[in-house]
């Protein structure tokens, strides 16, 4: 048996990012001119804790002393819309 290990790699494209400090801001995936960044973790009372994703938009990561940087990503139409 032959397999197959040919594997369909996205397309990747230079997109603006943000760092403020060691953390690195990306843009969204699906939203247009929404950048997220790590998620923090909110306790439910249960057994398994939630997570939830921070949304910043570009002015709000400016004025928290952002510093732009250029990443490799995988290309998105919303991430493609200006």
């Amino acid at each position: 048996m032959v397999m197959d290990t040919e594997y369909a790699v996205p397309e990747t494209k230079a997109y603006k990012c943000y760092k403020v400090g060691n953390i690195l801001y990306v843009p969204h995936y699906t939203n247009p001119g929404v950048y997220v960044g790590p998620s923090i973790r909110q306790e439910t009372g249960f057994v398994k804790a939630k997570y939830v994703a921070r949304f910043f938009y570009k002015n709000e990561l400016i004025k928290m002393g952002a510093s732009e940087i250029i990443e490799q990503l995988w290309s998105t139409s919303a991430r493609d819309q200006k």
